[in-house]
């Protein structure tokens, strides 16, 4: 089940805070089959078969190490098409 690239540009940035203007620009997405990544500097998104997980630094501040967190995103409607919500808000204001 693919996810598409505007929406997984989405989620990473609900998640990192990186806007997706950012993402948009200097991330890196690939598609294999059944998985779909996107990676932007050292944080990563991974989409197989409709369930998602992040990879991202942690950095400690008193042994200076940076290890990685890896953990699972839950989606509620991965079949949903992704949009701004803008032919939504049309249909509203034209029912006027």
């Amino acid at each position: 089940m693919k996810l598409g690239k505007t929406r997984m540009k989405r989620i990473l940035s609900e998640e990192t805070g990186i806007p997706v203007g950012d993402i948009r620009i200097h991330g890196k997405y690939e598609y294999h089959g059944n998985k779909e990544q996107i990676t932007i500097g050292s944080h990563e998104i991974t989409a197989i078969n409709g369930r998602v997980w992040i990879c991202e630094p942690v950095i400690r501040e008193d042994t200076e190490d940076i290890t990685y967190r890896s953990r699972e995103i839950k989606i509620e409607h991965p079949n949903e098409p992704a949009s701004s919500g803008a032919r939504k808000n049309n249909q509203l204001h034209n029912n006027r």
